[in-house]
């Protein structure tokens, strides 16, 4: 899809041809219709969004927030906001969104925080993996082949050895930014406080992509349900210890302390 620029100038230069007015004022009236009808269905206030991708991360800014019910049917005047708030707009990027009167449920993020900027991990969920990662300047064997630094895993071609803690920082930004955060994006689909993020970014890089994406924790947090999402850091506390039975599972300390601090972060705004 191509997007129009278009030059911010002032109300009284901005010149267009008909066909140019013409649209202009097909969208400000879809907006504004749509923002009426919710305040109409007993809603609190309308909104909308510019939605376009910032470094392939989808965000949203607000740039209309209805208060004054009156400017609703002032076409020319939400369109003039819209194009006026971005440099390039296109129809299919414009978006409404309603406040609800009914109460937010136990963990839901306040709107304010919730992720419609694009959000990353913070150095607290950075500094939250590095206490349950042991580091280690040295290759060593985990369960998934040779491991380097905090938990890098070296892949074929690669060649680490004797590293310095700083380059081990570099390696678990690295890991965050282009395998960890990514899956977290693309598997939730409901809008998360930074705490929250923080906390599903350690959740991945301890039990993989794959485990999220099977969790009951994901199903219940694409539902809503963010008390019952937090409650599921729970349960992920077992490892499997060879006794003299065979195999059983236990917990474990280290994921008990790790799952603990992981849900209080989840649920902190």
């Amino acid at each position: 899809m191509t997007i129009k620029k278009h030059k911010r100038k002032s109300n009284l230069n901005r010149e267009r041809n008909p066909g140019e007015r013409k649209r202009n004022f097909r969208r400000g009236f879809i907006i504004s219709f749509l923002v009426a009808a919710s305040w109409i269905f007993g809603r609190e206030a309308g909104k909308v969004y510019f939605s376009q991708p910032v470094n392939g991360i989808p965000t949203r800014q607000e740039i209309i927030r209805t208060e004054d019910y009156s400017d609703l049917w002032d076409v020319n005047l939400i369109f003039e906001k819209c194009l006026n708030k971005c440099e390039n707009i296109s129809p299919n990027e414009l978006e409404v969104k309603v406040d609800s009167n009914e109460p937010k449920k136990p963990g839901e993020p306040n709107e304010l925080e919730a992720a419609y900027l694009p959000l990353e991990i913070s150095q607290k969920g950075i500094e939250l993996i590095k206490k349950y990662e042991d580091f280690s300047a040295t290759p060593y064997l985990d369960a998934d082949g040779f491991a380097i630094a905090w938990g890098h895993q070296i892949k074929k071609g690669e060649n680490y050895n004797n590293i310095t803690r700083q380059e081990g920082d570099a390696l678990l930004i690295r890991d965050l930014k282009t395998v960890y955060e990514p899956a977290v994006r693309k598997h939730v689909k409901v809008s998360l406080t930074q705490g929250q993020y923080d906390a599903l970014c350690s959740f991945v890089y301890n039990f993989g992509e794959e485990k999220l994406k099977r969790s009951t924790l994901l199903k219940k947090l694409n539902k809503g349900d963010y008390k019952g999402a937090a409650d599921e850091f729970t349960h992920w506390i077992n490892v499997y210890v060879n006794t003299e039975e065979g195999y059983v599972r236990s917990p474990l300390l280290g994921l008990v302390k790790r799952r603990t601090e992981e849900r209080h972060l989840f649920l902190s705004n």
